[in-house]
């Protein structure tokens, strides 16, 4: 979902470019290969400053699981072995609560899974573990 992100981290700062993620580059791009318009926005969306609402179950589940798998890669990091395949739900859940571990991922973004989705968010951290360890 994040088809611009070589040529926006590319730049010399990308706080200052976050407003070209999954702008116009994106959906150019998606357009040229006939990607139907509601998925197109379901993408843009999860950018919060493209200002496109979260209106399907796919958008809100894009927003939420952005964080997670940056987070998830991350927990992995600090394993023995450095495999998301030994990430456990519950080594996620604990890591949320420290602040200072991945503190760049906005763990309210992570939790609309349950205010969006109705998925608790042990029960997303599974779903999306278990996508993670497939790949």
């Amino acid at each position: 979902h994040d088809i611009d992100y070589e040529q926006i981290t590319g730049k010399e700062n990308w706080e200052a470019h976050i407003k070209e993620h999954c702008g116009e580059l994106t959906e150019k791009f998606l357009k040229e290969i006939d990607f139907p318009d509601d998925l197109i926005r379901a993408i843009q969306s999860h950018n919060e400053v493209q200002n496109i609402p979260r209106d399907s179950k796919l958008a809100k589940t894009l927003f939420a699981v952005d964080g997670l798998t940056g987070f998830i890669v991350a927990v992995s990091k600090i394993m023995p072995d450095k495999q998301i395949s030994s990430v456990k739900v519950e080594s996620v859940i604990k890591r949320f609560k420290e602040k200072r571990f991945a503190a760049a991922v906005n763990r309210e973004h992570i939790f609309t899974c349950e205010t969006e989705l109705g998925i608790p968010k042990e029960k997303f951290v599974e779903i999306v573990l278990g996508a993670m360890g497939n790949v």
